[in-house]
């Protein structure tokens, strides 16, 4: 059977309301909760802790493959260090219009967004569902839906360009 849209999502705990932004883990984990509930193919990274949390959310009916990864096997994160230093240096922050980022704060999260194609790459290559668009969505997305209906076909296929990279 075809598939027109398999999901890509994932989460990881970046300890982000420490070291962050200050969202909470658990705010991040009900969201994470509401988003898997969209009636999609889904293919789910995540930790160990985190699958524990979310491993019985989706539906049974619903076409569901979740990733286990460990976090020293996510791709971008060997450059943590590198990033640290490049934050951290006086020359790239006076570039740096609102050095409260979280992008500057708490650099890792620029890593683990840029493992977002990576993990499409891969998604898209092993095709699960047998799939033509392949998109990326946010955990957290869910925070924004509002009177969303769940059951809804989403995404709209029609409307999503085949070939181009879709990020939520």
């Amino acid at each position: 059977m075809k598939n027109n849209v398999t999901c890509v999502s994932g989460l990881f705990n970046i300890n982000r309301e420490k070291e962050g932004d200050g969202r909470k883990w658990d705010e991040y984990i009900e969201w994470f909760k509401k988003t898997l509930q969209l009636n999609v193919p889904m293919v789910i990274f995540c930790e160990e802790d985190t699958y524990d949390k979310i491993k019985d959310i989706r539906k049974k009916n619903y076409l569901t493959k979740i990733i286990i990864i460990k976090r020293d096997d996510i791709y971008y994160l060997k450059y943590e260090e590198q990033v640290k230093k490049i934050v951290k240096d006086i020359n790239f922050l006076k570039k740096i219009k609102n050095t409260d980022r979280l992008e500057v704060k708490h650099p890792i999260y620029n890593l683990l967004i840029m493992n977002k194609i990576k993990w499409l790459k891969k998604v898209s290559d092993e095709n699960y569902f047998n799939s033509e668009i392949f998109m990326w969505v946010d955990a957290g997305c869910s925070r924004f839906f509002k009177n969303f209906n769940l059951n809804n076909e989403w995404p709209n296929f029609k409307k999503i360009e085949k070939n181009k990279l879709n990020i939520q």
